[in-house]
Order: C-alpha cells, then structure tokens, then sequence
C-alpha cells in the first residue's frame, strides 16, 4: 500500500516506495494506492501507469488502522456516504489506460458487503479482492475470516473476486476456493512471516525461521533494496515473542526494536546470529511456530 498524496508530492517518496530498476524479475506489477482524493490518487497514478511491469492500480480499501481512520482512507471509506469510492474507480477509470482493481473489507454490517461490492463494480473495478473481516476485527480481535460473505460477494458480481484471510497452508487455500468459488486468493500477512507457506510446508520451527530471514536478506542485498527491515521483523515475530515467554526483561521486545535500528544488511545478519546462538542456547530450534494468522 502507497500513500498516494506522498507519492504525488515527493521524488524521494516515489523513489523510495517505488523500487523496481533493480529486480528485473518483478513482472506483472499491480501498484496499491490509498487515499480519499480522485484528483490526487489519479496523479499517483500517472508517475507509474507506462512503467512496463505494471499491469493495473488497485486502490485500498481495506486497511483498518488508525492511521487510516485519521487519514480518512482503506476500510473507514467503505460507509461514507459520499460516494467516494465509487469517484476515484469512475476517476481513474476515465484517465488510466491500465485496468483498475479494489481490495475491501467487509463493512462493519457484514451483508451490506454485497451492495458495496456491486457499486464498485458498476463503478469501472475490473476485480475485487475481498478480506473477510471488518475494520473492528483486527489485530488481537481478528478472529476468522467469514468466507461466507466472500461466496455471497462472488456470487452477486460477474467481475472475478480474490478472496482474502485464514489462509495458513495450501489445504485451507484450496478448501477456501472450493467452498467460496473465487477466481483465486490473495495472502498477506500469513505469506509475510511464512514465505514459504505456498510450498505446502504446513509446519515451521524457529531455525527454519532463522534460515528464510538469511535467504531473504540474501536477496535484498542482491537487488539492493532499502525496503527490507519491515519484511525481516515479519519473517522473525515468533521468535521475538518466544524470547519474550523465555525472559522476564522483554528480551524478544529488545532485540525487536532493534530491527529497526538496522543500517545496514549486515547489521541485519548480525542480528540473525544473535538470535541463532539464543535459540540454540535455550534449545527450541525445533520447536514448532503456530501460524497464528
């Protein structure tokens, strides 16, 4: 998700929250923007429409943050009465020449889903991407997602609907489909911490864990990204919360915050062995991570 106010201001934002000269392999590129303005996400738009790995833009209106409540953008857009989602799909449909997609959530009143969905449908959305939850069912209150809503979406629609949440393996992605009948599934949060969660690995223990955060560093430091710290604190959560059942000072919290401090790959290498020689230290390289999401 990219901030489309700052990219439509600020080089630097574009340059740092745009990175594609590196990673030729990064094909079929779908740009998600967040905003409430169609003038302005329609800007945003225009710096990456003719890049040539971009194949849509999709525009967020899922998130459930504060920082989206604050910002009035993602899931805080779905009950305005102002029609606004429907102006920036009818606005960037108009202008663009790349088709345009929408993640949502549910509303709060869950079967309004429906009538949200068709509306940005008729707005110009060539797909939708729907997260079975709403804006209050987040973080430690999330519980699972309702496919159900899901399948009545796909179900009222003719454009194709991703389904999104409580995907943890292959089984559930494919017990997902086969119940809600989408075209297919989009992971998030689950394919952030367990990147290798699309191979069927069903089980995950702490120095596999250990093992994807150096590969994944491996290649940052090959494609020479700057974007990575977020991504590597992802792939280590289980393991900070494991340091901090061990020890009573927050141990876990500490060496959390210091992903963040990070300035370099190699400080995020350092780190990995820092967090190596404890799991090896109090013997739970074996023991297996829940994927909670």
């Amino acid at each position: 998700m990219i901030h489309a106010l700052n990219f439509s201001r600020s080089e630097r934002f574009r340059q740092q929250n745009f990175e594609y000269s590196h990673c030729k392999e990064d094909t079929n590129l779908i740009v998600q923007f967040c905003g409430h303005d169609p003038d302005v996400i329609l800007t945003a738009a225009k710096y990456v429409e003719y890049h040539e790995n971009v194949i849509a833009i999709d525009l967020n209106f899922g998130c459930p943050q504060k920082i989206a409540s604050k910002g009035n953008y993602g899931a805080f857009l779905l009950e305005s009465e102002n029609n606004i989602m429907e102006n920036i799909v009818k606005k960037l449909t108009r202008h663009l020449s790349i088709p345009i997609t929408c993640k949502m959530r549910l509303p709060t009143k869950k079967a309004l889903g429906v009538d949200i969905a068709k509306r940005l449908e008729s707005a110009g959305a060539s797909l939708l991407c729907v997260h079975g939850r709403n804006r209050l069912e987040n973080k430690n209150n999330c519980g699972q997602a309702d496919w159900k809503q899901i399948k009545n979406i796909k179900e009222n629609v003719d454009i194709p609907v991703l389904a999104n949440g409580s995907m943890r393996n292959l089984d559930e992605i494919y017990e997902c489909i086969n119940y809600t009948n989408v075209d297919g599934v989009a992971l998030g949060e689950a394919l952030l911490e367990f990147p290798q969660l699309v191979n069927n690995s069903k089980i995950h223990n702490y120095s596999g864990q250990i093992d994807i955060a150096r590969e994944y560093l491996e290649i940052a430091e090959l494609h020479e990204t700057t974007n990575w710290r977020l991504h590597l604190y992802k792939i280590l959560h289980a393991h900070f919360n494991k340091l901090n059942q061990i020890f009573s000072n927050n141990k876990g919290n500490m060496l959390r915050g210091k992903v963040g401090k990070c300035k370099t790959i190699e400080d995020g290498k350092n780190l990995l062995n820092e967090l190596n020689i404890l799991m090896n230290d109090y013997a739970y390289h074996d023991a297996i991570v829940e994927n909670e999401m």
